[in-house]
């Protein structure tokens, strides 16, 4: 998992981080919540 400081330079001139919360106690569900939308989603496109 990156740092914030690796986020930080990777996103430097493209995006700009307004709002920074510690997601660290719901981290792994939200992740593997992205995960599994990211599936459905790009399975949808693949599958059309």
């Amino acid at each position: 998992m990156p740092g914030d400081t690796q986020i930080g330079k990777a996103t430097e001139n493209l995006f700009v981080i307004e709002d920074w919360h510690n997601l660290c106690t719901q981290q792994d569900k939200i992740l593997m919540a992205w995960n599994q939308n990211f599936l459905v989603i790009t399975d949808l496109e693949v599958t059309r």
